[in-house]
């Protein structure tokens, strides 16, 4: 089963550094980022001291036949210096969204409240994502109503998603997006 696995993440590392992903690193102060006056969502610092703590990228992939369609899911815990912090994710991938089969991988950092999606592609058929963080920092929110979902496009220009709900929880650390619509491979993520 560990070569399994390790050959899928090996996969998906040669499928992302093969693959032109037309990502924009919004994270630095681009000119784009900094013009809208928005910024992602910064996760609590990962504890480095933690031996429990063996990743701070977190990485789901899965073959997809584009006709039949499916789901990847991400489900993981790790430290931070404040405590306790989880991710969750399920990307559903509707029959006939694309041709063919596909690798799909998304990868999660501990860093920002973001995941980034490869290989770079539109779809057919939006894709949805559902996407949770659990336990972490909003103390430098002022109200949940000035946290949005959005993506960056091919031009790095920050660009609100389509979706069905936002959660926001200020005192459980708690940021979720619900039914989030992905027509197209970029990065996504919280922005306030």
């Amino acid at each position: 089963m560990k070569t399994v696995k390790f050959l899928l993440v090996l996969l998906v590392l040669v499928a992302i550094g093969c693959s032109e992903s037309g990502i924009t690193d919004p994270i630095n102060e681009g000119s784009s980022t900094k013009t809208l006056k928005k910024e992602f969502i910064k996760l609590p610092t990962l504890d480095q001291s933690n031996d429990l703590n063996t990743e701070a990228l977190f990485i789901a992939a899965k073959f997809i036949k584009g006709e039949i369609g499916g789901n990847i899911t991400l489900n993981r815990t790790y430290y931070t210096e404040s405590g306790i912090a989880k991710v969750k994710s399920k990307l559903d991938i509707p029959s006939d969204a694309f041709s063919g089969w596909q690798l799909i991988a998304y990868l999660i950092s501990t860093e920002y409240a973001v995941v980034d999606f490869f290989p770079s592609m539109e779809f057919d058929k939006d894709l949805t994502l559902d996407l949770e963080f659990q336990n972490i920092d909003l103390s430098a929110v002022n109200s949940p109503s000035e946290i949005e979902f959005a993506y960056i496009d091919n031009s790095g220009t920050v660009q609100l998603a389509e979706y069905d709900e936002i959660e926001v929880d200020i005192e459980e650390g708690t940021l979720s997006v619900t039914g989030a619509k992905i027509g197209h491979f970029s990065r996504y993520g919280f922005i306030r």
